[in-house]
């Protein structure tokens, strides 16, 4: 299925259930699809991991980490009406990219 076709059905789905505003749910499906193929990637890598090397490993998350999250913080924020705050214990920083 192409990316416009999910996120119509998704949009639809969204408004269907929730009633919010078409231009609420579509930006909450843009936000839902457009990192799907880092998605992908992350899954292939998980189901195949033995297959994989260290760096195709660190790859494959660095780039899902640096792409999906702020999009899937602002589809909940959309969704829910409620920010997504520091709902983890934070440690010293020590990792870097």
């Amino acid at each position: 299925m192409s990316t416009d076709s999910l996120n119509k059905r998704i949009s639809s789905a969204i408004k269907n259930i929730s009633e919010l505003p078409t231009e609420v749910s579509e930006e909450i499906s843009f936000h839902m699809t457009d990192w799907s193929y880092d998605l992908q990637s992350l899954h292939n890598m998980l189901i195949n991991i033995d297959n994989k090397s260290d760096k195709e490993i660190y790859d494959t998350i660095l780039k899902f980490l640096i792409h999906a999250p702020e999009h899937i913080a602002r589809a909940s924020e959309l969704m829910t009406g409620s920010k997504i705050e520091g709902i983890f214990v934070e440690y010293p920083k020590k990792g870097h990219i």
